[in-house]
């Protein structure tokens, strides 16, 4: 699913378990989560809700170097 700037793939082959977050000019970050990677990701869901924690790799305007920066990602289905 896309939103915002954000694409995630989430599996729910066993337990649900995110693929990778791609985050993209988001107040000026853009970063990456890949399963096994850097980074990291949780997802819980409530009824219809997912909701999806953690960090990205990436940059951000002001970056000399990667950085880690946190997200939080809700959406309904």
């Amino acid at each position: 699913m896309t939103i915002g700037g954000a694409t995630v793939m989430v599996s729910n082959a066993g337990p649900l378990t995110v693929k990778f977050v791609r985050i993209r000019n988001l107040s000026g970050v853009t970063g990456d989560y890949n399963l096994g990677l850097e980074g990291d990701a949780t997802i819980a869901m409530n009824g219809a809700t997912y909701d999806i924690t953690g960090a990205v790799l990436g940059y951000s305007p002001t970056a000399i170097a990667p950085m880690k920066q946190s997200f939080r990602i809700k959406v309904s289905c």
